[in-house]
């Protein structure tokens, strides 16, 4: 019996995530158990106890041997019932804490991703700033040697920004 309760309890824990959310709706899903199958947890250990010893009991009546049961066998169904029920909940607790962990390692990949792309176009938007710039100031050196009679500097500095510019293009 206590296989079909963890059975069936997983997939409804599964399906309904908010009864393992905090310790109240686990408290209200053990009471809503506890009253709607463990008395027919209770009546079906007992009948199998009973089917198995009805030669060495002498009870004319089924009833009459639920009615004998001692606080020990109420207990120990009680306890291995509750133990069910909790090595259920703390699995789906444990599977849940995976996913949740899964999921926030997933959002923090694609966040770090797209700070990467938001860097590498930041980077890539400085260099189209750069080249302009560079280019402007070259060219404003250069003329500036003209204007001052220095042709052979000029013309080298114009030498090596064309090497520069066909080495940036390839």
């Amino acid at each position: 019996m206590l296989i079909v309760l963890s059975s069936c309890l997983y997939p409804l824990l599964q399906k309904y995530p908010h009864l393992v959310a905090n310790a109240r709706n686990i408290a209200k899903t053990f009471i809503g158990l506890s009253i709607a199958y463990y008395p027919l947890h209770f009546l079906v250990n007992r009948m199998t106890t009973w089917n198995r010893h009805r030669a060495f009991f002498h009870h004319k009546d089924f009833v009459e041997y639920i009615l004998s049961t001692t606080n020990s066998g109420l207990f120990f169904c009680f306890a291995s019932f509750l133990w069910t029920f909790l090595v259920v909940v703390f699995v789906r607790i444990w599977h849940v804490s995976k996913e949740r962990q899964a999921s926030i390692l997933k959002i923090q990949t694609d966040y770090l991703k797209l700070n990467l792309a938001l860097e590498q176009q930041r980077l890539h938007s400085l260099r189209q700033q750069l080249e302009p710039h560079f280019m402007f100031n070259a060219l404003n050196g250069i003329s500036a040697l003209v204007r001052s009679n220095e042709q052979t500097i000029a013309l080298d500095g114009i030498h090596r920004l064309s090497e520069l510019l066909r080495y940036a293009l390839n």
